[in-house]
């Protein structure tokens, strides 16, 4: 009975320092390769250059520069959601940029977005298209034409897979 009366005591005092923290101490604001928290999943510019890095290590585009206009999206027909971003490929156009991600809420008003495959990716690359988007269901599609005087615009879609390998 004595033993039964200290458990429970260390298990309700447990329980109140715990009730008692706050949300920050709680939920360590940290930046991981994988891992980050966000107060906002509709403003990730706070993270940008933890995002660049992240995305840098996804063989598919270390080639990208100028990376901006990061935002969560989702694919409705593969009920999937990612973090997409913009930016310069290594010949000068526009490129699309993304991972599949999963969220988190932690806690009133942080989020955890973590990455489900280290190694994957996706992008649109536009050949006289001056816009690229990610087609509902999976590829890219062009969605304003250039010139043209150049020809049909289309979207190349580019994924990098499990292995890294770049297809």
């Amino acid at each position: 009975m004595k033993k039964l009366l200290k458990t429970t005591f260390v298990l309700c005092l447990s329980f109140l320092m715990l009730s008692c923290s706050s949300e920050d101490d709680k939920y360590d604001v940290t930046e991981s390769q994988s891992l980050f928290i966000v107060k906002s999943i509709n403003d990730l510019s706070p993270k940008k250059s933890v995002l660049e890095k992240e995305f840098k290590t996804i063989k598919l585009f270390e080639g990208i520069t100028e990376m901006k206009n990061f935002k969560v999206t989702e694919d409705t027909i593969l009920n999937k959601t990612f973090i997409q971003g913009e930016g310069i490929n290594e010949n000068g156009y526009a490129v699309l940029f993304r991972t599949e991600i999963k969220i988190e809420q932690i806690g009133s008003n942080k989020y955890s977005l973590k990455r489900i495959n280290a190694k994957f990716g996706e992008s649109c690359s536009g050949v006289n298209c001056s816009k690229c988007v990610f087609a509902e269901g999976g590829g890219c599609d062009c969605e304003t034409t250039g010139s043209i005087l150049h020809g049909p615009g289309y979207c190349n879609h580019s994924t990098s897979v499990s292995d890294g390998d770049v297809r």
